[in-house]
């Protein structure tokens, strides 16, 4: 399975309204299937379901030199931390849209002023919240080097293959079939009882169903051995 691409669409008043995931599966005999899924619209491959789960965005993180050239990076969602150095760098939040105003909040889900928000502690340095743009350089105090925040949509799936479902509708088909036979089909029950009575075989016989208006008469041909029973 492979991820082609991820969408966001919004309402006029900014709020979300929907998540577009173009995703591709490869069958086993080689082809291709491409659909575009949503929350509650997903991809069937056969017995095979793909639900869109979650979204998020993952954080792409480079340390520079002075001279621009990479140091180290570093991949992580908001809230994982990693070793840089001697201190520790913790993703504290993702804000598209960022307002100094309200700077753990945002203004809006839309990207239009995306920022990164972080922490850089050492053993004797406090953590304290930095506000970043993406995708620009931004030189750490009393270094030479810089941090480089990057961000790239992920989006999770939950796969759901269920071989038996055949069998299942299969099994349902059949107790449909019985019930409208059971209900709706003509069909005869006999019963009869035999007993001894003074020497003398003595046949009592009752029955439901139509078509039995002289089934004593019947009964008593059969048992003479006719063939029109």
């Amino acid at each position: 399975m492979r991820l082609n691409g991820f969408s966001t669409l919004y309402y006029e008043d900014g709020t979300v309204s929907d998540w577009l995931c173009d995703v591709s599966v490869q069958r086993k005999d080689g082809a291709e299937v491409r659909r575009v899924i949503r929350i509650n619209h997903p991809l069937s491959v056969g017995l095979t379901k793909v639900y869109l789960a979650s979204q998020g965005v993952l954080i792409h993180t480079r340390l520079l030199d002075g001279d621009g050239r990479p140091l180290m990076e570093w991949e992580g969602a908001p809230g994982e931390k990693a070793m840089l150095g001697g201190r520790v760098l913790r993703i504290l939040r993702y804000l598209p849209d960022y307002d100094p105003s309200q700077p753990m909040a945002g203004k809006s889900p839309q990207p239009r002023n995306p920022y990164i928000i972080y922490t850089l502690s050492g053993e004797y340095e406090p953590e304290k919240p930095v506000a970043v743009p993406v995708n620009v350089a931004q030189p750490l105090a009393g270094e030479a080097t810089s941090l480089v925040f990057s961000v790239a949509p992920v989006v999770g799936v939950h796969v759901k293959a269920d071989p038996g479902l055949p069998l299942v509708w299969g099994g349902f088909g059949t107790l449909l079939v019985g019930f409208f036979a059971v209900y709706y089909l003509p069909y005869r029950q006999i019963w009869l009882q035999f007993a001894q009575v003074k020497g003398r075989l003595e046949i009592v016989c009752a029955g439901s169903g139509p078509g039995l208006e002289n089934i004593e008469d019947k009964i008593r041909r059969c048992l003479k051995g006719s063939d029109n029973c």
